[in-house]
């Protein structure tokens, strides 16, 4: 009896598909992805769209806020969304990785705090296909994987 990889990998190479194992690792780490169809670019670009704005500007140090706000919103979705480690989201905008841990505690705390920065965001993760449960469940902020208690304290 055949295995269900043994079907596939038949199926696939009758369609003239081979399989590689970078195509099996890709596949497979797509998986733990939350959104494996959305990345960096693809939030920078709606983020600045939205802040009207071009994405590269979100990339040089400027600290005026119609910069710093949609940069620092970026930094959030990144790191929480994508669940990219705060060291990898800090590559991005070449930023240190404690600079991607206060962005997201200030957009979580502008997100608590201020209605009309809660319904600017609300458009921007709808606009993304992010449903606001993936970030934050029943009223508590989720938690990225890579924290932990001892990292916290």
């Amino acid at each position: 009896m055949k295995t269900d990889y043994e079907k596939y990998d038949a199926l696939l190479k009758f369609v003239g598909f081979t399989v590689t194992s970078e195509t099996l690792i890709n596949a497979y780490f797509k998986s733990f992805i939350p959104f494996p169809d959305l990345d960096e670019g693809d939030i920078m670009r709606v983020v600045g769209n939205d802040y009207k704005i071009p994405p590269e500007r979100m990339l040089i140090h400027a600290k005026p806020a119609p910069i710093c706000e949609p940069r620092q919103v970026s930094m959030m979705l990144i790191y929480s969304a994508l669940q990219y480690s705060d060291t990898e989201t800090g590559w991005i905008f070449k930023k240190h990785r404690t600079t991607i841990l206060r962005a997201v505690r200030t957009i979580r705390n502008f997100y608590d705090t201020n209605r009309e920065f809660r319904q600017r965001f609300t458009r921007i993760i709808f606009e993304l296909g992010i449903d606001i449960e993936v970030l934050k469940k029943d009223g508590k902020w989720v938690e990225h994987p890579t924290t932990s208690a001892s990292r916290s304290n």
